[in-house]
């Protein structure tokens, strides 16, 4: 059954629109429409349904959690949270629903954006903008009026002014770590500012991520000067603070830190430079910001405009977390590395993939804008702390119709038999479109890793370090050693405008040529660090390389040694087998020689008679030994006599020779003999063996 024809897709009646979703890996499927929600395995022909009581309609958006477990529904007066039964069929409501909100028209402003807070433990967090440019943070666990950390951002403290506030926002989204809550402002057109941290009461973060925060704080404290403002140092010791707190806490892989509301209070910071900002931006207004991942820690903000431009924008700056600074701006600073023009749409990201995303112009084209081709290589250079490679790089993205979809209401990836598909929904029609997992290429990495002869290893440092340490020291030297020759004070102050200034001029040659020469000395050691400052890049890079290599190699060396421990294990358990048979078999042994009933047998005739022989031929042998052993002796006296002879007489050379010749032969009959004595106690052991 294809995708398009599965019922899940089927209409059960009205018109409304119908919302698809599915999880990261699109392997769980979930439809809401009308009230009511759809779900299934992709693998599954059929699927469960339940419907909402009591119903809420118009219906803005729907999101499902990163787990699949909950989905979130919102339009301008109402919030809710139901629980996907995975598991269950033919289950009711009851029981499921775990959050509702509804707004109090007479005191409260109406809904704009809702999302789920990606570092909530156990997805309990909300993120809700109003109208009124507040931002709630609440825990779907109890009720709105009964909130015990409820937590409010941008909101007016009664002070005259709106220095501080973020007006006029239009959209929210979270950076790829979920620490940051961007803002997208229309008040001046396009404005972005930041909520760092934005966090709930409970986090659940990984110990590595908070070992990175901890490196970047450091960085960043270390960073202060006398010029840096007040507030920006205040921020960066408390944050200092703040993340030394969150290390202090157990670390178990993803563990559960719950935070004090004190440090929860955050200020809005911003707005940000955009840089280069163009002339057309200034007439159009802000419409939506989504956050595109293009690395592990590297992500892009896009911001679309009224007019169906999409700025494609960096952060080029680190921030710093700002709690108590109102109007606070400290490195909020933004890229514009790309900016494109299409049909005004929504902004979607794709699926299972980084650094592409979808425009969907309503009921016209779909379009799906590719960032891969330099968005990747900005992340390596970023992360490997090397921009050569994009020296040449044309930031221009590849931008693709999707051809015979139009009307589009939702769009998510389907997986299914291990081939992803995008599936977009509209009210009366599903389109499918195949796609790809992975877009990177593996072909070289593969070739190395299959690469046998692997060459050695050598740095690619041309100079070495105590020679550019020397010109400093030479440089440095030079620098503090005075002029050669002093001027007299009388020519210093006469002016060089008069008839008698041609030896003023000479002492300014002279002068000049000492400071030419320690400027040379100075562009010489200069030139040397740059050198070498751009090998060590290349050499950081190279290792990064290689490094990231080894560890590629790190998951079959692992998987390589499990399958050798469990030999070895087999292997133990044999020898541990072995051992119990052996320690059963000299029980048996020491059972054996110690009872008596084998004491009081007698030896029969046979078995004196084969002990006799070999008693016998154990003495023959032996004296046969010791003859041979007499044998050897007397042949080194008499090699010791021949060689005294030798000196004396040469004639005794061929006496000596036939007396060792006679030797030789009486050795060969012992040996005949010995071996002849051999075989008759083999043979004679054969017998009783025989006859037992």
């Amino acid at each position: 059954m294809s995708i398009g024809s599965h019922s899940i897709f089927k209409r059960a009646g009205g018109n409304s629109k119908r919302f698809l979703c599915t999880s990261q890996d699109g392997s769980r499927i979930v439809i809401y429409q009308d009230s009511s929600i759809r779900w299934c395995n992709a693998s599954d022909s059929k699927y469960e349904f339940m419907s909402l009581e009591p119903t809420i309609e118009d219906v803005e958006r729907v999101v499902l959690s990163p787990t699949a477990t909950l989905l979130l529904l919102y339009n301008s007066k109402e919030v809710r949270v139901v629980e996907i039964p995975w598991g269950y069929s033919q289950v009711s409501y009851e029981g499921f629903q775990k959050f509702r909100y509804l707004v109090d028209l007479k005191q409260e402003s109406l809904i704009k954006q809702v999302l789920f807070h990606p570092l909530a433990y156990r997805e309990h967090c909300i993120v809700i903008l109003k109208r009124d440019n507040t931002i709630h943070l609440l825990d779907r666990y109890y009720p709105y009026d009964k909130q015990p950390n409820l937590l409010v951002l941008n909101q007016h403290d009664g002070a005259f002014g709106m220095e501080g506030l973020v007006t006029d926002i239009e959209s929210i989204a979270f950076s790829q770590d979920g620490l940051t809550l961007y803002t997208l402002s229309a008040a001046e057109g396009c404005d972005i500012y930041a909520f760092y941290p934005c966090l709930p009461c409970s986090i659940e973060i990984d110990s590595h991520q908070l070992d990175a925060l901890m490196h970047k704080s450091i960085v960043q404290y270390e960073n202060l000067s006398v010029e840096t403002p007040d507030s920006t140092k205040r921020n960066t010791i408390k944050q200092f603070q703040f993340i030394s707190k969150l290390r202090q806490r157990p670390e178990n892989g993803q563990t559960k830190i719950d935070i004090p509301i004190e440090w929860l209070r955050v200020r809005g910071q911003g707005p940000f430079t955009i840089a280069p900002f163009p002339d057309r931006y200034y007439d159009r207004t802000a419409v939506q910001l989504e956050i595109l991942p293009i690395g592990a820690t590297n992500d892009l903000l896009l911001m679309s405009l009224d007019d169906g431009t999409i700025a494609v924008l960096y952060k080029d700056l680190e921030l710093t977390m700002c709690w108590d600074s109102k109007g606070y701006s400290y490195n909020n600073s933004l890229a514009l590395v790309e900016s494109i023009r299409l049909e005004k749409g929504e902004l979607v990201l794709k699926q299972g993939t980084m650094s592409q995303f979808f425009v969907l112009s309503g009921a016209s084209d779909v379009y799906l804008v590719d960032t891969s081709p330099w968005s990747k290589i900005l992340s390596n250079c970023i992360e490997n702390s090397d921009l050569e490679p994009i020296a040449d790089l044309q930031f221009k993205s590849k931008i693709s119709k999707i051809e015979g979809v139009s009307n589009v209401d939702s769009y998510a990836t389907w997986k299914k038999d291990s081939e992803p598909s995008d599936v977009f929904i509209s009210k009366d029609a599903v389109f499918i479109k195949p796609t790809t997992v992975s877009d990177q290429p593996t072909s070289a990495k593969e070739q190395k890793n299959t690469d046998i002869n692997v060459p050695r290893y050598e740095v690619a440092l041309n100079q070495p370090m105590s020679e550019i340490l020397s010109l400093n020291a030479s440089f440095q030297a030079e620098a503090k050693k005075p002029l050669s020759k002093l001027i007299d004070p009388s020519k210093r102050q006469v002016k060089l405008n008069n008839e008698y200034n041609e030896e003023q001029l000479e002492i300014l040659t002279n002068v000049s040529k000492e400071f030419l020469q320690k400027i040379v000395k100075a562009q010489a050691v200069g030139f040397n660090l740059h050198n070498r400052c751009l090998e060590q890049q290349y050499e950081l890079t190279r290792q990064l390389q290689y490094s990231g290599e080894i560890l590629s190699k790190q998951e079959k060396l692992r998987s390589k040694s499990q399958s050798q421990s469990s030999q070895c294990e087999s292997k133990l358990q044999r020898q541990d087998k072995l051992l119990q048979r052996f320690s059963g078999l000299t029980e048996k042994l020491k059972r054996i020689n110690e009872s008596p009933k084998f004491r009081e047998m007698n030896i029969t005739d046979k078995e004196m008679a084969w002990f006799k022989e070999i008693r016998n031929q154990v003495l023959v042998f032996n004296q046969y030994v010791h003859n041979q052993k007499n044998l050897q002796d007397q042949l080194r006296y008499l090699q010791k006599e021949l060689d005294k002879l030798s000196l004396e007489d040469k004639n005794v050379g061929e006496k000596s020779k036939s007396e060792w010749t006679e030797l030789l032969s009486i050795l060969e009959n012992d040996t005949k003999i010995i071996k002849e004595c051999n075989n008759q106690l083999a043979h004679a052991s054969s017998e009783v063996g025989f006859n037992t």
